[in-house]
């Protein structure tokens, strides 16, 4: 009876150890077997492009509060392959989203990117010069956007159609326009140069006037102090002039005052 007591007691610790050695290798096999798909230098790419960003959904909420966890594969608007594990496409045209920011230089890390659509949103500033060295980028789409300056020159930019570019005032060069001289500023916006050449006009002209008027007054002041006859024919011009404007107020009141006793005689 004791051997058999004894027996058993063995034999279930045997099974407590190799459910503990099963879990074990369970969980190890696990953790061998997930692996990330995304590349950390395009995971860090995305994630300096989203701290420069401020994207809201139709709820008002952050859109991209998945862009935290590790496997950027998954995050809203990226999508991978499945096999390298490169980034494909970056899409934020989605109608649900209102993205604003700047487009960095850091984009340029997508190196295997085929598709990148920003349109309808409100990203601002230049186009990085970065976007021409995507040579696998086969569909582009920056349209109904703010973005403003010359688009970069490169084979790869130049070789998308005009609508890619399209509703971005202040876009100018290739394919849209043929130089960046004929596209006039964003509304709202001066010229390059144009407020600041009109601050520096009106600078100088207030600058003028002042001192014209100070050289004017003193340079007449000290005339008519040290030179007696200018001084004489002065006071004599301020006398007719004084003579002539009480003359011609006392002829204006009379005039008045027979216009009106002839009219009162009339009416009588």
């Amino acid at each position: 009876m004791m051997i058999n007591t004894m027996s058993s007691k063995s034999s279930h610790k045997l099974v407590l150890v190799f459910a503990i050695y099963c879990l074990l290798l369970q969980e190890k096999c696990t953790k061998a077997s997930v692996k990330l798909l995304c590349k950390d230098s395009e995971r860090r790419a995305l994630l300096e492009f989203k701290h420069s960003l401020q994207a809201m959904d139709s709820s008002g909420d952050d859109a991209l509060f998945l862009w935290e966890t590790e496997e950027c594969c998954f995050w809203h608007g990226v999508e991978c392959n499945s096999l390298t594990g490169y980034v494909e496409i970056l899409d934020f045209s989605l109608q649900s989203w209102v993205v604003a920011g700047k487009i960095l230089q850091k984009i340029g890390h997508l190196r295997q990117l085929e598709v990148l659509d920003l349109s309808r949103n409100k990203f601002s500033g230049n186009i990085p010069t970065s976007l021409s060295e995507l040579t696998f980028l086969s569909i582009l789409d920056l349209s109904y956007n703010d973005l403003t300056g010359k688009i970069p020159t490169s084979t790869q930019l130049q070789s998308f159609d005009p609508s890619s570019f399209s509703h971005n005032r202040g876009l100018c060069g290739p394919p849209i326009s043929p130089n960046c001289s004929m596209v006039e500023p964003p509304p709202g916006k001066p010229a390059v140069g144009g407020e600041e050449d009109s601050d520096e006009f009106m600078k100088w002209f207030y600058a003028g006037m002042g001192l014209g008027f100070a050289v004017g007054f003193w340079g007449f002041c000290s005339v008519v102090f040290f030179k007696r006859s200018w001084r004489h024919s002065y006071y004599r011009y301020l006398d007719s002039a004084k003579d002539w404007v009480y003359v011609s107020f006392v002829l204006l009141k009379a005039r008045l005052v027979r216009r009106i006793k002839g009219l009162s005689t009339r009416s009588d």
